[in-house]
């Protein structure tokens, strides 16, 4: 079993490679993996919120506002230490 398990593993990996196919999935792969995916995310979400139902709409807004969240938690985070950081040839 085991093996059978590796070999079907060895298969769909093999499938799921695109760095060694050039081509227009590839690029695609690289945009999204160079951009971070979380753009993308705000907009699907805000996709789902136009056009789910009340459901979907909590969801998305949950996600949003998470996201959100972390954002500014980086934001600050990121402004706190640029202005704590000593000056100096090491800093």
């Amino acid at each position: 079993m085991t093996n059978g398990l590796l070999e079907l593993d060895e298969r769909l990996t093999a499938r799921l490679r695109i760095a060694e196919r050039p081509g227009s999935l590839r690029n695609l792969a690289a945009v999204l993996a160079h951009s971070g995916d979380s753009w993308f995310w705000i907009v699907v979400l805000a996709l789902v919120w136009w056009f789910g139902d009340q459901a979907w709409r909590w969801r998305a807004k949950v996600l949003l506002g998470g996201d959100f969240d972390r954002r500014n938690i980086g934001v600050c985070t990121q402004v706190y230490n640029t202005a704590t950081t000593p000056r100096g040839p090491v800093g």
